[in-house]
């Protein structure tokens, strides 16, 4: 099989590395793979060295009339079978790079919100009468996606992000950076300052647990030392304990270092920072949004409370802590859960099934 996927390599390694994992198995399986992309230096190394040919194409806008027709270009010298858009800047250029070629398209969706029908941008991405097929990231994407999308005959099916347990070593996670000594009681949860994340619920669901002297909360993320958040922790009398830290390069290894992982949105599609908490042996508290039902088990891996409300929130947070010597057994727990259910191996499974499918 012959596939051409359209993508950016520009975030962080552990942020791309699942999306890389699955081109690398689908080569490792014996498929060709270009991969049309601008990135960091090392990560198209590491692209190349995986056996991903390597085109240096990406649209700077939307629609761009000379990434499509370099998209086309090579789908037509290729001879590919599957062309995968996997943002909404490719999925574009794709679709019309696709019009009139004998190839599958394939687009990727990630996020539950954003698509309407009444929107005449959806039909420059998913909506677009050249979709074949639409991979999300969670069945709750899936859903919303299906209730949106009216074309007969495209596929909307689900394949979760793998992610491999040896990229998640056991570590000893030093916090003492912040002024959090080792054997505190350390809730942690990583998010830009946006207001669908929820940070503001959780400084304030936060505060009963805080009551104990050992316990801190640590969020991390781009904008979340500026207000509204940095005047709600100066109004806390456990301020003290409330550490507001911007975007870090190594907030994996800070998880690593929490008791407790919490993520209280109010919309996601399946936050990698949940699976990657949870790949670290650490359970989490998730809120019902999105894809997070999909990944923890409630009572057994962490809970799942209702979104939006501080009370759920707030007894989680207390019955997490009264309950602190059994978090590392739930841990564990948490940790085979992803193993088993979301290895890079079900991932590269998931999709040959799909691209199969639609090859007939």
């Amino acid at each position: 099989m012959r596939i051409f996927a359209a993508s950016a390599y520009l975030d962080t390694w552990n942020s791309v590395r699942p999306e890389a994992a699955l081109f690398a198995g689908l080569v490792a399986r014996g498929h060709e793979v270009t991969m049309a992309t601008r990135g960091r230096p090392e990560h198209c190394a590491w692209l190349r060295q995986a056996g991903i040919r390597i085109l240096d194409v990406y649209p700077q806008r939307k629609l761009s009339l000379s990434t499509i027709r370099a998209y086309r270009r090579e789908l037509r010298a290729g001879r590919y079978d599957i062309a995968y858009g996997m943002n909404s800047k490719t999925i574009t250029s794709l679709a019309f790079a696709t019009i009139g070629l004998p190839v599958r398209f394939v687009t990727y969706r990630g996020t539950a919100g954003g698509l309407y029908r009444h929107d005449p941008t959806a039909y420059l991405t998913h909506l677009h009468p050249r979709v074949d097929a639409i991979c999300c990231v969670s069945k709750a994407v899936e859903q919303a996606v299906r209730s949106r999308v009216w074309r007969r005959g495209v596929v909307i099916t689900t394949v979760y992000k793998g992610h491999d347990l040896a990229w998640f070593p056991p570590v000893h996670a030093d916090l003492s950076e912040f002024g959090i000594p080792d054997q505190a009681f350390v809730i942690a949860c990583v998010a830009n300052a946006r207001p669908g994340k929820g940070l503001a619920l959780l400084l304030e669901a936060a505060d009963g647990v805080l009551q104990n002297p050992d316990a801190h909360l640590l969020i991390v993320g781009r904008g979340v030392s500026g207000k509204p958040y940095a005047v709600i922790r100066e109004a806390s009398p456990w301020k003290s304990r409330i550490h507001l830290v911007e975007h870090r390069s190594d907030v994996v290894r800070l998880v690593a270092g929490a008791s407790l992982y919490v993520q209280p949105s109010l919309r996601e599609g399946l936050p990698k920072t949940v699976i990657e908490a949870m790949a670290q042996a650490i359970p989490a508290i998730v809120s019902d949004a999105g894809g997070m039902p999909e990944l923890v088990v409630h009572g057994d891996s962490g809970w799942v409370i209702e979104r939006g409300s501080v009370g759920a929130l707030s007894d989680a947070l207390q019955a997490a802590y009264r309950q602190r010597a059994q978090l590392p057994a739930m841990g564990q727990r948490a940790r085979a859960r992803i193993g088993r259910e979301f290895s890079p191996e079900r991932t590269i499974d998931g999709h040959l099934r799909l691209f199969e499918s639609l090859l007939g």
